[in-house]
């Protein structure tokens, strides 16, 4: 196999000098490894997958005969039926959620990777299951539960029929505009940070409510993915949440590098500046090439 040099000589203005130009130079040069990776993706969330299929076909089995139903007392005995199973099926998923939240590990060790243009090894999914799967059990503990206990109460505020149903409803408020973002912000922040659970949750906390609007934003260009998940038809759930899991190391990556230019000014900037603009080569400074040079592992960032 022969080489063919360049006609132009590989300049420093030829790197990525911000995140964005980052994404497209990982996403250009690593395609083919990201899809391989939403591959992984699949595997971790396969628990989750079959609980959600068994669960639309146990459902819809069991709408079909309410629909059919003409006895007033059949047709609530139907609908207490679902209700009761959707509430046992989140509780379930808690276990489902925490089987994700190993795998999560090694993929945001990976993505940490890219994102600060950084070469990848298999070993690095291993290295980041192996340092941050505590972490990420607890995190994925607490969504897997908010997840649950909206859930129930959602299920509860739809037999009330007076004005506790929107008492009931305010778990999923809480669940939508604060758990989710602070939870995806903890996630970025375990790879990077050698800090202790609860202050990662702090630092993700703190980033939320100085930047709600921009997380908010951010989060739902990303959540586009799940609209096929809120069609009621068995087969747009299916191809959904697989599109979904393909897709998934793509929108993680981007989150993450929003996340990293918050995280600049918000933790970097007083407290971890050789990490400041760590993946990009700006030409006016010389700050991101120390950064992007630096290979110290994550868990020697001081906390």
């Amino acid at each position: 196999m022969k080489f063919k040099p360049s006609k132009t000589e590989y300049t420093r203005a030829m790197l990525p000098q911000n995140r964005r130009q980052v994404f497209a130079d990982v996403v250009k040069l690593h395609y083919g490894k990201l899809l391989g990776l939403g591959l992984l993706v699949f595997a971790f969330s396969l628990p989750l997958f079959l609980s959600s299929l068994l669960g639309d076909i146990y459902v819809g089995n069991l709408t079909a005969q309410l629909m059919q139903a003409t006895d007033e007392k059949e047709r609530l005995a139907i609908a207490s039926q679902i209700i009761a199973f959707d509430n046992l099926r989140a509780c379930v998923n808690i276990i489902c959620f925490v089987i994700f939240g190993i795998g999560m590990a090694g993929f945001q060790r990976v993505l940490r990777q890219y994102a600060w243009e950084k070469n990848v090894f298999l070993s690095d999914f291993a290295v980041g299951i192996k340092q941050n799967i505590v972490q990420n059990i607890l995190l994925f503990l607490i969504v897997g539960a908010a997840c649950a206990l909206t859930t129930v109460a959602y299920n509860m505020a739809s037999q009330v029929q007076n004005g506790l149903s929107l008492l009931f409803m305010l778990p999923l408020g809480i669940f939508i505009f604060f758990v989710v973002p602070v939870c995806a912000y903890s996630a970025v922040c375990i790879p990077v940070y050698g800090n202790k659970f609860r202050n990662n949750v702090w630092i993700s906390m703190g980033l939320y409510i100085r930047y709600p609007w921009q997380t908010l934003l951010a989060l739902l260009i990303g959540g586009v993915f799940l609209v096929p998940l809120l069609i009621p038809n068995i087969y747009c759930h299916l191809i959904g949440r697989v599109v979904l899991c393909f897709a998934a190391p793509f929108l993680m990556l981007a989150f993450n590098l929003f996340s990293y230019n918050l995280l600049d000014k918000y933790v970097n900037k007083d407290r971890h500046p050789d990490i400041v603009g760590i993946g990009t080569f700006p030409a006016s400074t010389d700050n991101a090439e120390n950064a992007s040079a630096k290979t110290d592992d994550s868990k020697e960032i001081p906390n």
